[in-house]
């Protein structure tokens, strides 16, 4: 892509003075498909492109983790897992599976409680 000062004087060599694409090729230095593409050109803004869904590495844990936090809904208050037990207990029961870090594990016994809350209160 171009800088808009290159895409500003490709536009006004055409549009000011008059030159043709060949002309412009010549004096800019750029391709003819480029000078053509800046000339026909309205809208300058690249369009945004849709973020990458990539896999979670806690993925094949997911189901470990809901079950224990919905046996924590059974047990007294006091015993239930917090965050980081749940992050302590991955690491001694799956040490070979656990590449995440306690701010991932943080964030989805979040969210699953959330969820759990959501379920068992309707």
């Amino acid at each position: 892509m171009l800088s808009m000062d290159d895409i500003k004087y490709i536009r006004r060599m055409h549009d000011v003075e008059g030159c043709s694409i060949c002309e412009i090729m010549r004096r800019s230095g750029y391709h003819y498909e480029t000078v053509k593409k800046y000339l026909d050109m309205e809208d300058f803004n690249d369009p945004p492109k849709p973020p990458k869904e990539l896999p979670s590495l806690l993925d094949p844990l997911k189901p470990v983790i809901d079950k224990w936090l919905e046996d924590d809904l059974k047990a007294p208050r006091k015993q239930r897992h917090t965050a980081k037990r749940v992050y302590d207990r991955l690491r001694e029961e799956h040490p070979g599976q656990l590449e995440v870090k306690l701010r991932t594990v943080q964030y989805y016994v979040s969210m699953k409680r959330k969820e759990l809350c959501c379920q068992f209160s309707k």
